[in-house]
Order: structure tokens, then sequence, then C-alpha cells
């Protein structure tokens, strides 16, 4: 059955395709808010309307508009961009012709030549103290947005920025993704430079030397940015089954997220070509649906305006899949839902990629084995699937992780491989075509489910800490006292660093700031798994560290989980419910 689907889809994709699909879409400087993501989009919606099975059309939506707890996004186009060491010796660090990503997002236009100065993380007022960077430029490695608003109070007039980890020589993909109401204060450029050449200043500044620097920005805001997002939708009923990507990030990177976006354009296809021959019939239980759009800005309109009227039943979010892992570092992860809206179809995504990534003899040839690193993951945010389930789609996602080239201007088409990429749209597209023409059973599904739950549990239970397994599977205690239940009360969307950087006290943020620092799996939880969780019941604070504990294995102290809940009702996230 699965066998028949995966044979003709096989036969029906075009690595050279994908490729000529690759080095098109890396092309365009696909910038949230800039015209060249309107361009690549409408290029991806050019390409799909050439397909005889498919109905394609693109929504619209305005970046100056909130949507959700998403606020509004500046629009936004560069030219140029270029830093220069001027004194002690004169040299060119870095243009835009080399490095997309050597220009901060959304920065002001402007040119600024004077002294540096670091500040190090550059994101709290300690990190200021006793240095007089008043009309001058700050070094810093800090969140961009946080280190901008910061120092534009202390009067700094253009910023550098690098990254301490990574490959040396690679200049960072970093943006201020700036609100309408923000660019009046905005007037300081902002740059990306790469850790060899951030260290070399920081070396001088060390010794005594002053170290003068330029930066050019060429850039322009601009009021009627849009949203699109294109969707390709194959059979005519409102039951849907999603497979999506997200396309933005600067030009002449690939695997963020060229490698999803094209690949299931090609998937899209191959779909196309089967039916047109015959080898495949329209689905008829439910739709398939290829989605492209703008990350988190442009999958939020789009699912909120599509719930209205469709049934969407299951979402697989393809975001960096077709990465060389030898060179990358990375490991295949499927991502699941939380177990809480856990679909049985997730099952059977994952038996399809086994199924299709187990190229490799064994020693006695009984089996093949899997021909990648691939894991299975419990929930982690940080992609489009993050909005699916905040809307109460389950959804999975398909990732490479951990990236030595990761928003870098080094990501670029030889760390791609298009041999992983077609294998997991092949899978994906097997298991999507089985959902919706109902070629799997009701029995054989519910078999399948089973026997997924009790690999999930065992692969859970195989990494959870010692001292923990007792605790995993046993409800913790309740008192009668315990009255006080938490309930998420924001609209949709993805809580950021921003949303708390206007909502709280400055010291109570930087407080914040310290505890998710210290504990780095609790923006996770902060930001992904609490809203999913509390978004249709309500919990105390023993019950959500149960679910945490079921979820990922790991015991979060009660008084740490409340103080960080205590931190989301500040933000107007969360509330308290009295029994």
């Amino acid at each position: 059955m699965d066998d028949s689907i995966r044979t003709v889809l096989r036969e029906e994709f075009s690595r050279q395709e994908l490729l000529n699909f690759v080095y098109s879409i890396s092309r365009y400087n696909r910038i949230q808010g800039s015209q060249d993501l309107e361009n690549a989009l409408k290029y991806v919606y050019n390409v799909l309307s050439e397909c005889k099975n498919l109905s394609v059309q693109i929504y619209s939506f305005d970046y100056a508009k909130s949507y959700g707890i998403h606020r509004p996004l500046i629009g936004w186009d560069v030219t140029y961009a270029e830093v220069r060491l001027v004194k002690p010796t004169s040299k060119l660090l870095h243009t835009i012709y080399d490095s997309k990503t050597v220009v901060v997002a959304h920065s002001p236009p402007g040119t600024v030549e004077a002294p540096i100065v670091y500040v190090g993380e550059g994101v709290r007022e300690r990190d200021y103290k006793d240095k007089d960077v008043s009309g001058k430029i700050v070094l810093a490695y800090g969140n961009p947005y946080l280190v901008y608003m910061t120092g534009i109070e202390y009067g700094v007039k253009g910023f550098v920025f690098f990254r301490r980890r990574g490959p040396d020589d690679a200049v960072p993909y970093l943006g201020l993704f700036l609100e309408p109401r923000e660019i009046s204060k905005a007037t300081a450029p902002a740059v990306s430079i790469s850790r060899r050449n951030a260290l070399d200043i920081i070396n001088k500044l060390e010794r005594g030397v002053e170290v003068v620097v330029r930066i050019l920005v060429e850039a322009k805001y601009r009021n009627n940015a849009q949203i699109h997002v294109v969707e390709a939708k194959l059979g005519d009923s409102k039951r849907e089954v999603h497979i999506c990507a997200h396309i933005c990030h600067p030009g002449g990177t690939v695997n963020d997220n060229v490698s999803g976006s094209a690949t299931l354009l090609e998937l899209a296809h191959a779909f196309d070509r089967a039916i047109s021959k015959g080898k495949l019939s329209p689905p008829r239980d439910s739709s398939i649906v290829f989605v492209w759009f703008p990350e988190y800005y442009g999958s939020l309109p789009y699912l909120m305006t599509k719930t209205k009227d469709s049934d969407i039943v299951f979402g697989i979010n393809l975001d960096m899949i077709g990465e060389r892992q030898e060179i990358t570092g990375s490991t295949l992860n499927f991502i699941r839902s939380p177990s809480t809206m856990r679909s049985p179809y997730e099952a059977l995504v994952l038996y399809e990629l086994f199924k299709e990534l187990s190229h490799a003899t064994t020693i006695s040839t009984m089996r093949k084995s899997l021909s990648y690193r691939l894991d299975v993951l419990p929930y982690e945010r940080g992609s489009d699937h993050d909005i699916y389930l905040q809307l109460g789609i389950p959804s999975v996602m398909i990732n490479q992780w951990p990236d030595h080239y990761y928003h870098t201007d080094l990501d670029t088409v030889d760390k791609f491989d298009p041999e992983i990429a077609e294998s997991i749209a092949i899978a994906v597209g097997t298991a999507a075509y089985m959902i919706a023409s109902r070629s799997i059973d009701d029995r054989t599904l519910t078999m399948l489910n089973e026997y997924y739950d009790s690999y999930v549990r065992g692969l859970e239970i195989l990494r959870t800490p010692l001292n923990n397994l007792d605790k995993r599977y046993r409800t913790l205690a309740k008192t009668e006292q315990q009255k006080v239940r938490y309930r998420y009360i924001a609209e949709p969307g993805i809580p950021s660093l921003r949303i708390a950087f206007s909502k709280l006290p400055r010291r109570t943020f930087y407080e914040f700031l310290d505890l998710i620092e210290e504990e780095k799996y609790l923006w996770n939880l902060a930001t992904g798994f609490i809203p999913i969780i509390l978004r249709n019941k309500a919990m105390s604070v023993e019950e959500i560290a149960q679910q945490v504990l079921d979820e990922y294995g790991v015991e979060i102290k009660v008084d740490r989980l409340e103080k960080l809940l205590n931190y989301l009702v500040a933000m107007e996230l969360v509330e308290q419910v009295r029994d």
C-alpha cells in the first residue's frame, strides 16, 4: 500500500529540479518585510501555477497590522552595507556582496565613523558602567534588539554585533525586527561581523589601542510591506493535511530554510505529475495542502484565517531538512507534538521516515539500517509547528540540528544534501497521501499508534535521569490547600523577549532574563510548552510540573516553576484562576 505510493513519488521526484529550485529561491534576500521576500513567494506561486492538478492561491496580509500577540513589523529593503576598520589600520572587513548577513535585518540606513567600545553582552545597565559610549560605536554579542534599545538610551551611534559560537569566519544573521512606531528613535545603523574580526578588535582594545570603525548601511523603510502566503491544494475537501515550510531568511543561505521550501515545491510537482499520468488519484477523503510562508509572521494570520472554514487535522513542518550531516554536524530530528495533543498520524509519518531513510545493509542483510543520524524528540518550540499547535492542530516538525553554520553566511549550497531531502519528501508525501486517501485502515493505524506510543515512552524512560525514573509516571501528590491554577489567556502567537522587555519593569526584566539564561530549557517552557498545555485547561503548579516531567523527564522545582509563571502573569500572557 505505502510501497506503491512511495515508488510513484520516487519516480516523479527530480533531484535536478530540486537543485534548480534551491538555487532560484536562494537568490532572493528573503528578509521579513522585504520586497525580495514578496518576490520569492511570487516565484513559488508562478512555478506552482504550471501544475495542472493543484489549486494555487496567494494570501496577503499586512505587516503593519497586529495578528494575535505578534506586533506590526516595518517593511525594509537593503541595497548595500559594509563595515570597515579605519584605525589603527585600514581594512575592509565585510560587505553585503560577500555576506548578505553583514547588515542586521531592519537596521536604519546611515554612515557612522567612530571609535568602537566593547560592551560584552550589552543588554544590562552594568555592561555600560564606567564606559563612554555616547557618540561612539559599540561591539556586543547580546540579543540585538535588547542591545539596540539599551544602547540608544546611552547615545550610541552605531552597533557592531558578533556571535561567540560557530565558525570563526562566519558572519551571523541577526535582526532588530522593528515595529513602525520604533523607527523614529532607531537612527543608528547596525552590522554583523565574524568572531575572528571581533576578537581582533577586542584584543586591540585590551592592549589600549584605539580602534575606529566605519559602518555604512544603504536601506529604506516602507509602510506597505505585504505578508504573502502561498497555498497549493491537492483535492477539494475542507478536511486538510498540511505540509508547510517557511521561506524567509537572507539571500545565499540555503538550509534555513530554502531546503524545506524547495523540497516542498518539488514534492508538489511530483504529486502533480503522478496524478497527470494516472499513477495516483486525487485524494478524496482529505486535501493535501502545501504551504509556504514567512516564519511566524505568515503562519499566524494564515492559520487564523484558514481555521475559520477548514478542518486541518494534521500538520508537518519542514524546517532545515536537507543537510550534509558530515559537514554541518547535525542530526535529523523528529519533533513530536506534546503528548496531550498527539495524533495517530504522527506515528505514520515516523514509520515512513524510518523506511525511507534506511538504505544501509546489515551484516546478515536480514534488514536495512538507518543511513543517517535520526532522533525522536519531545516537543520543542522554534518554528511554525508552534502556531499549528497553539491553534489546536496536532503538528510535528522535521528538522536537522545542531548546525555549525546556522544563521550565518556560511549556510551555503555546498552544505545541502539533495538525497536526504528527497528521502524526507517521499516519506512525508507518502504519509500525507495515505492519510488524505484513507489508504491505511483504522485498525492498522491504531495498532501502529500503540507501537509508537510504547516506543516513545520507552525511549524517553531510557533518557530520564535515574533519580527521576520512579517519579516520571507517578502523579504528584495534591493537597486540598492547592487552590490556585494558571490559564493561558493571550491571543495566539509566540511570546518573545521584546514582549517581556515592554511589559516588565526593567529590573524585573533583568531578573527574568537571568532566570531563563541560567536554565535555558525554561525559555522553551515559557514560550512554547506552557502556552500550549494551558490554552484549554487551567492547571496548578504541581500539575504543570508533572506535565513537564512526563514530557521531558525533567523534574522542575515547584518554586522555580511558580516564579516563571508569575513572570508570565506580569506579561499578561497567563492569569491565575482560583477554585
